[in-house]
């Protein structure tokens, strides 16, 4: 159907958001479209991975990335000495729900000063990957979900490194 047919009919209460592939309809006429955020902590859509931890504010344990100490994300780390368990991951159940996640990820002040690269795989395929540097504070980056089911994202190259992912937040 034409947009303007349909406009007419509604009255100009349907909005379309393109990058999202949205209609929104609005009975009111208050802008609906702006985004809802939620942090991932308080969902279950970070369930399992290998080498992988949480920290919570409950749990006491902290995450040291350059200056700053946070006491609520997750890590990720790379361990190929001789009994390591090889290269990290961590898994996500997104049910389809989430446009994009937002977070700073950084080298952990622990173990070694290696460069990795991150990879992202959505509904089991692989999309994207960034490289992080060990020599540089936390920075931001943002996954675009793309509603996607299920995502990995997935620690390589290094041969024993911890990554810590904070200020976790997925976007509706």
């Amino acid at each position: 159907y034409s947009d303007n047919i349909i406009n007419l009919i509604l009255k100009n209460k349907l909005i379309y958001k393109p990058e999202q592939n949205i209609v929104f309809y609005n009975d009111n006429g208050e802008n609906i479209s702006s985004e809802t955020k939620i942090d991932l902590f308080d969902t279950n859509v970070l369930y399992d991975g290998d080498c992988y931890g949480k920290y919570l504010p409950s749990d006491g344990k902290t995450i040291s990335m350059g200056s700053n100490t946070y006491n609520k994300g997750f890590v990720i780390y790379d361990d190929h000495s001789l009994f390591g368990d090889g290269d990290g991951y961590a898994l996500f159940d997104l049910q389809g729900k989430y446009s994009k996640m937002t977070f700073e990820v950084g080298r952990t002040n622990e173990y070694e000063k290696q460069d990795v690269t991150l990879k992202v795989y959505l509904n089991n395929e692989y999309v994207e990957e960034y490289s992080l540097s060990a020599q540089t504070p936390p920075v931001q980056l943002t996954i675009n979900l793309n509603y996607a089911n299920d995502m990995r994202i997935e620690l390589t190259g290094g041969s024993r490194v911890k990554y810590g992912f904070v200020n976790v937040i997925l976007h509706y």
